[in-house]
């Protein structure tokens, strides 16, 4: 997941016609960096919800 967001950073560097500007590397690392936030926060939403499930099978066994 992280590995798309670095390659949808960079490439959004370069995605304006006139190719690599100030503005389009600004907007890249912006992207880049919110993307790297995003990815951990769904991570660490997807371990939550699996230790949830651990918690819930381990109080329907008692």
């Amino acid at each position: 997941m992280l590995a798309a967001v670095v390659i949808a950073g960079i490439g959004s560097m370069f995605a304006t016609y006139r190719g690599l500007t100030f503005q389009s590397f600004l907007i890249g690392l912006f992207a880049i960096a919110m993307g790297a936030i995003l990815a951990r926060i769904w991570s660490e939403l997807i371990m939550v919800l699996f230790k949830i499930n651990e918690v819930l099978q381990e109080i329907r066994k008692k």
